[in-house]
């Protein structure tokens, strides 16, 4: 199979009667991409082939028209080959580029804090910090009793003071998203109690023997 591939890309190199576009297609690794094209094999046709790659290997054929869908695993820059045919007569061959771009990366978020000494009507600090490993975060959101409501958002980072009213146990949600749309989420746990009661001995009552 190999060696026909590479018989067939060397015959192609002299048969092949258009040339490639600037990234004709564009797409992301592991996802499919449309191969939508529109072009004039000048007679009638049989059959559509494609080389999705470029080396020659033609794997897909269809009857009915040459637009299709591909899913390439790799990032890179692809060189896919359109042949029309006529029984055994070569209609027309057209190359093209597609770009192949990598997938994006979610969030990671790397804290999110443990808190089991929250007061009732007390601030309570809270942390969440993320990283973006291909490219940056630009929202932070907290739901801070798991209602799935986010409560408060920031551009700026995921630290924030909130004020519980009700005692319980409530469980946080922060989200975090990036530049190209992806999320992540990740729970804590906020249990709320009543601040003990403090003695003022300044009232203290002294008695004499």
């Amino acid at each position: 199979m190999a060696f026909a591939c590479l018989l067939a890309a060397a015959l192609l190199m002299v048969t092949e009667d258009a040339s490639a576009g600037d990234e004709d297609f564009f797409g992301v690794e592991g996802k499919p991409i449309a191969l939508n094209v529109t072009v004039d094999p000048g007679g009638p046709v049989t059959k559509w082939w494609w080389d999705f790659e470029g080396d020659g290997c033609f794997t897909w054929s269809s009857s009915v028209g040459p637009n299709t869908t591909h899913v390439y695993e790799e990032p890179g820059v692809y060189y896919p080959v359109l042949k029309a045919m006529w029984g055994n007569v070569t209609q027309g061959t057209w190359i093209y580029q597609a770009l192949v771009e990598p997938d994006n990366e979610p969030p990671v978020i790397t804290l999110i804090g443990d808190y089991e000494s929250g007061w009732r009507f007390y601030p309570l600090h809270i942390e969440g910090v993320a990283l973006d490993n291909d490219g940056e975060v630009v929202l932070y959101e907290w739901d801070f009793d798991g209602d799935g409501v986010f409560d408060w958002n920031s551009t700026e980072g995921g630290a924030v003071q909130h004020e519980f009213t009700e005692l319980g146990n409530f469980t946080g949600v922060l989200r975090v998203t990036d530049d190209d749309g992806a999320t992540t989420s990740r729970t804590t746990l906020f249990i709320i109690k009543n601040l003990p009661p403090v003695i003022d001995r300044a009232n203290d009552v002294e008695f004499s023997p």
